[in-house]
């Protein structure tokens, strides 16, 4: 009998911990496990402010959805939706200073026990084109929701956008941008102007820059196509991937590799166990790697080139026109060139030093136990 008790006490203990905890993963995630049921939202709130005399645009949320839309005229146009009915001091609150507007959410987020359905809402913000041209700052900021935009926002100084563990999404942004996600994921089609992006476990993936670039993530990947611009790119356990950059690039990784497809510039790559590759460039600067691989391919040097690698190997591809001293030294590793005949080797074949060409630049190579392969291209 007294089994028996301890084994009922144990099992009803299991349970309400089970409870406590689907209570906890509602009032914190809003999910909706069980409805299986599609949300019908309802307008909620809504309010027109004269948009010519806006300079500063503020939103602050909790757990809503932040959608910015294109309007049309001289009014910014603002849209509470819910899936329930609030009270008026769930809704959020709309103050308007003259030149500032402030939009800031209420701090709730609950979950109706019987019906097992969360209760979410979702801010809706109409902006016309005609805004753009007086608005200095826009800054949007939410916690567990998303940020969309599907047009062109250009705020004539700056833009922020911050989400904790929601998503940013946007088409096209000008001028200085911020944007920041914890463990969300931001992407971008187009960016005209200076951008500072950052995330812990969420990836980057922005499409088009024309102005300089400042990247940073943990352990979520970094994507770009083309750039024009000086870059600083740095993820830690993340890829970083460049389709093309054109100007001055500042990369690192801890465990992710650093593919350039194509660079045209300087650049200072450091990375511990990822691998290092430009496949097509025009430019000169150094590159470091602990275990990982180090492969350039330039059409033209244009300067000095500093490479170390640890176990890596070294891959070069430089055209026949290049002009440089070489300077390769390792303790086990071996150097192979197409220009071995004006280089002197050490008996060991570990260290290679000589001039190619009239030895215009500095190339540099340092290993420990990689190999040296410098290939005509």
């Amino acid at each position: 009998m007294k089994q028996l008790k301890i084994t009922l006490i144990l099992m009803l203990s299991i349970a309400a911990l089970g409870l406590c905890a689907l209570m906890g993963l509602f009032l914190f995630h809003g999910s909706a496990v069980f409805s299986g049921s599609q949300q019908d939202y309802a307008l909620v709130l809504e309010k027109e402010i004269d948009a010519q005399r806006i300079r500063s645009l503020q939103i602050t949320m909790s757990f809503e959805d932040i959608c910015f839309i294109q309007g049309s005229g001289d009014t910014i146009q603002i849209r509470e939706y819910a899936n329930y009915t609030p009270k008026s001091s769930q809704l959020p609150r709309v103050e308007d200073t003259g030149s500032e507007l402030l939009i800031k959410g209420a701090r709730v987020h609950f979950f109706s026990l019987f019906s097992l359905r969360s209760r979410n809402a979702y801010l809706e913000v109409s902006l016309p084109p005609r805004l753009f041209e007086s608005l200095d700052s826009l800054q949007a900021q939410t916690a567990s929701g998303d940020i969309t935009a599907a047009f062109l926002l250009q705020p004539r100084e700056r833009l922020s956008a911050s989400t904790t563990s929601g998503d940013i999404i946007l088409d096209t942004i000008a001028g200085n941008t911020h944007v920041s996600s914890t463990s969300g994921g931001i992407w971008v089609n187009q960016v005209a102007g200076d951008i500072t992006a950052s995330t812990t476990s969420g990836e980057i993936i922005i499409d088009s820059i024309n102005g300089n670039t400042d990247i940073s993530s943990t352990s979520g990947d970094i994507t770009l196509g083309e750039v024009e611009g000086n870059l600083e790119l740095s993820s830690t356990s993340g890829e970083i991937r460049l389709r093309a950059g054109h100007g001055s690039l500042l990369a690192d990784t801890t465990s992710g590799d650093i593919i350039l497809d194509r660079l045209d510039g300087d650049f200072r790559i450091d990375t511990t166990s990822g691998e290092v590759s430009i496949i097509d460039g025009n430019g000169y600067g150094q590159a470091d790697t602990v275990s990982g691989d180090v492969y350039l391919a330039l059409t033209a040097l244009l300067g000095d080139l500093s490479i170390s690698t640890t176990s890596g190997e070294v891959v070069l591809n430089l055209p026949e026109t290049s002009s440089f001293t070489l300077d390769y030294d390792s303790n086990s590793g071996d150097c192979s060139t197409f220009f071995d005949d004006v280089l002197s080797f050490n008996q060991k074949g570990s260290q290679a030093k000589g001039t190619y060409g009239s030895g215009d630049h500095y190339l540099a190579v340092s290993t420990v136990s990689g190999d040296l392969w410098i290939q005509a291209k």
